[in-house]
């Protein structure tokens, strides 16, 4: 039996940046942007990173560590990562 592969669909619509986080693209820009007026349309071309509930299933559809935005230190108090 072959070995767990990535999804394919994910991986190409999403990136993994240097720091572990998700980055994806919002949804809306398509088609129909006059509902839309030009501020929320700037808004839309900017891409965005995945939340944190996301982050666990996103990392086993993509076989890829992702890491998350609080960690644990040695004592078991919650620090922030630093982008």
């Amino acid at each position: 039996m072959h070995g767990f592969r990535p999804h394919k669909g994910l991986q190409k619509r999403v990136t993994v940046t240097r720091n572990g986080k998700v980055k994806h693209a919002k949804v809306g820009q398509r088609h129909r942007k006059s509902l839309h007026n030009s501020a929320q349309n700037r808004q839309l071309r900017l891409s965005t990173t995945v939340k944190e509930v996301e982050r666990k299933r996103l990392r086993k559809l993509l076989n890829f560590r992702i890491r998350p935005d609080k960690v644990r230190d040695g004592e078991g108090n919650v620090v922030t990562v630093e982008s």
